[in-house]
């Protein structure tokens, strides 16, 4: 039986706190290595997040992403109940979450109170780094963490419950990194043959949202720079390795030398064999008009 990649491997917690904060509460302006959740639970809280302010009232969530500056003042009226958790997690998919503000569902409620419960009584609250109680119920690290992990995957089904709203805000997640992420995985995976849908079950988006992100980003389809990608690479074997066409083509992935030399020839002008010629006979490939 095959083992399918985890969409969200959170690896631990560094701090889990549950508490009441004041009508004058405030933090200092910080970052932290860890990805931060902060949920209110009750009464409203005004997160500043690189000198924006953001307004959470009851039931509202916002992460805080790995080294971005931010700090929490209360409304000034009345007091505010938080519930925030500092974690380890380096899956793509939390790129979902950058910069996002939003109310949880129902289902996802209900879930992020068993995991209040599982935390309460398995860690002393407000310890950083955090540390387990004397009298923690058995398994308590690893239901805590399945709960969190649980409760995310919730998050992210109902971020893409509506993928056109997805879509629209789309500016407001950072997604630069990942699509770097993309490039790179694409660039390590020359010599074989990548799909779309292996795009898509590695990066766990889905095939119309993560071709509209590359493009936006990138100027072209994902596949279509994978090939570009191969017919570089394909032109550096023709100049400087003693290949022959057959090899390189199998060597890269392409279905058939038929295929890989129509393509070559569609995307050079020339098929592989002559472009070696060329090169050896130091003619140039594009002629000036006179």
């Amino acid at each position: 039986m095959s083992s399918s990649k985890k969409l969200i491997d959170v690896s631990g917690f560094y701090a889990i706190n549950f508490f009441d904060i004041s009508p004058t509460f405030q933090t200092d302006f910080h970052n932290h290595e860890q990805w931060e959740l902060f949920y209110v639970d009750a009464g409203e809280a005004n997160c500043i997040v690189e000198g924006e302010s953001r307004i959470l009232k009851k039931g509202d969530i916002i992460f805080h992403s790995p080294g971005e500056i931010h700090n929490t003042v209360s409304d000034e009226k009345k007091v505010a109940t938080i519930f925030n958790v500092l974690f380890y997690c380096d899956s793509p998919a939390m790129e979902l979450f950058r910069g996002k503000l939003f109310k949880i569902s129902e289902k996802a409620a209900s879930t992020l109170k068993l995991l209040m419960d599982e935390c309460n009584e398995t860690y002393l609250i407000l310890d950083s780094p955090i540390s387990l109680r004397d009298s923690s119920p058995i398994g308590g690290e690893q239901m805590s963490l399945l709960l969190f992990e649980e409760f995310l995957l919730l998050l992210i089904r109902d971020l893409s419950g509506d993928r056109s709203k997805t879509i629209r805000n789309r500016s407001s997640i950072n997604v630069v990194p990942i699509v770097n992420e993309m490039c790179e995985y694409m660039r390590k995976s020359l010599y074989g043959r990548l799909t779309l849908s292996d795009l898509c079950e590695n990066f766990h988006f889905s095939r119309s949202f993560l071709c509209d992100v590359f493009k936006k980003h990138v100027g072209c389809a994902p596949i279509d720079y994978y090939l570009e990608l191969k017919l570089t690479e394909a032109k550096r074997l023709l100049r400087e390795d003693g290949l022959s066409v057959k090899e390189i083509s199998e060597r890269l992935g392409f279905e058939s030398t038929e295929y890989f030399s129509r393509y070559f020839k569609k995307r050079v002008g020339h098929s592989p064999r002559d472009f070696r010629k060329m090169l050896i006979n130091d003619i140039p490939l594009i002629k000036k008009n006179r």
